[in-house]
């Protein structure tokens, strides 16, 4: 078997993509936004999340069942540095946590887990939604200052959850205001 540079090209940024999406297994300090809430009936299931996290268990199995495919972009983490992970307590046979009607969003760190809030796996534009990154700013600007640009690039332009969405899904990256 010869060796093929597109082949060889086409792994490393599939490996890349799958150590991206991984959260290492380290235990972690969590922080709570001042927006945060946990809905009536997912507090177990948060709980549960909460223990891995803290003892540092892996959490993949909360993770989007879309792990496992390494050619999988998580356009989310890919952009904001988000996770996105599901409430439940019960595991079906992939392994997997059930996918649940709520989803915890989270920034990682090595050391911390900065949750963000709780939202409808329904809500339109979940993935886009601006608010997550404002929250991540308003509750620990350090985290994310070295991301910031001063001024505006567009003072006049108002860019909306769908229209990221839409950048999102045509490769750009986004910047939010």
């Amino acid at each position: 078997a010869g060796y093929s540079p597109v082949s060889a090209r086409h792994a490393s940024i599939e490996y890349f993509k799958i150590l991206k999406r991984t959260v290492p297994p380290f235990p972690r300090k969590i922080h709570k936004s001042r927006e945060f809430l946990c809905p009536l009936g997912y507090e177990k299931a948060l709980q549960l999340l909460e223990c891995h996290i803290h003892e540092g268990r892996s959490i993949k199995r909360f993770q989007s069942k879309m792990f496992k495919k390494s050619n999988y972009n998580d356009l989310l983490l890919n952009d904001w540095g988000i996770t996105h992970l599901h409430l439940s307590e019960e595991i079906v046979k992939d392994g997997y946590y059930k996918r649940s009607d709520y989803q915890l969003f989270v920034y990682f760190t090595n050391t911390d887990a900065f949750f963000i809030q709780i939202y409808p796996h329904k809500r339109e534009h979940l993935y886009s939604s601006q608010e997550m990154p404002r929250i991540l700013y308003s509750n620990w600007p350090d985290l994310v200052k070295q991301k910031i640009i001063d001024g505006s690039l567009y003072p006049e332009m108002v860019i909306t959850d769908a229209d990221y969405n839409k950048a999102r899904k045509a490769g750009a990256t986004t910047a939010v205001q």
